[in-house]
């Protein structure tokens, strides 16, 4: 078995077809298929159902898959670790939309500070993509919000966040204790997989408040921007919107006024530089 069958093996899997495999690999198709065949022969099981559209892991395929992944991982760290030579370090971060924006721009400085030949690489997504990332080995570490639910990552919290209700000036004005000016209003929120999409899902569903759609946005200003104009109501972080105008922020019940977000990463793999971190955190509620 060769390391190099493992990688193909897993561009297979991730893209669910050879072609694409080849197109990463820059190699003929046939070259593909024949390292998917050796593996195939090595462990002597099918490892793809072949289909008209492309290939599908089977079972045993699916078992490769996730060790493969991890092993890959750790192989080319240890190559990293066993080098004598010095290696440039790339730390890869994911984090929540609203995190990014208005938290992460000075902890982030801090680290660059204090390992200034470490590149960060940020991208963000929902809380599930961040977590779906750092499992499959694409991202080191990640903001979420808390607290952390599953197997085989740690984490700790860093920042704390007061959830606020985002109406339009309008209908703020009519609100009342009740909240049922709500009903039937638009949920303005990120993608399935946000944990504040979640919290307001929670709210209006204790509160027996129906809306008529949902409606997804890829960025914080989009979701305030409609919500101005009237098309649906939202949940986010105060620290995030308490600086717009033209809406109104409206104070929840205590039961779903604070998040907290935490920093996350895989079961021990802790580097030097998450100290960092933590005890910016740690300062951060000091102050």
């Amino acid at each position: 078995m060769r390391i190099d069958d493992l990688r193909t093996f897993v561009e297979v899997s991730k893209h669910s077809s050879m072609s694409k495999a080849a197109e990463v690999f820059n190699v003929g198709q046939s070259n593909v298929t024949m390292k998917m065949k050796r593996l195939e022969a090595y462990y002597q099981s099918n490892l793809f159902v072949r289909t008209p559209h492309g290939v599908r892991l089977t079972n045993e395929g699916k078992v490769l898959y996730e060790r493969t992944v991890t092993m890959l991982h750790y192989w080319e760290q240890t190559n990293e670790m066993m080098s004598k030579k010095e290696v440039f370090k790339e730390l890869f971060i994911g984090s929540m939309e609203t995190t990014a924006a208005i938290r992460l721009p000075s902890l982030l400085a801090e680290v660059y500070r204090m390992y200034p030949n470490v590149m960060i690489n940020l991208e963000t997504g929902t809380t599930e993509q961040v977590l779906n990332k750092l499992m499959s080995y694409d991202i080191d570490a990640g903001f979420i919000a808390g607290p952390v639910k599953q197997s085989g990552v740690k984490g700790f919290p860093i920042f704390k966040e007061e959830m606020v209700l985002l109406t339009s000036k309008d209908l703020g004005e009519r609100l009342d204790s009740t909240f049922i000016q709500l009903e039937g209003q638009s949920m303005l929120t990120f993608k399935t997989g946000c944990s504040y999409r979640r919290l307001l899902e929670t709210f209006l569903y204790d509160h027996a408040l129906t809306t008529t759609r949902k409606m997804e946005f890829g960025s914080i200003e989009a979701i305030i921007g409609c919500v101005k104009n009237g098309m649906g109501i939202s949940i986010l972080p105060y620290s995030v919107v308490e600086n717009h105008n033209n809406v109104t922020l409206t104070a929840l019940p205590s039961k779903y006024s604070m998040v907290e977000t935490y920093f996350v990463y895989r079961e021990n793999e802790w580097l030097s530089l998450y100290d960092v971190i933590e005890n910016f955190g740690k300062n951060d509620k000091d102050g």
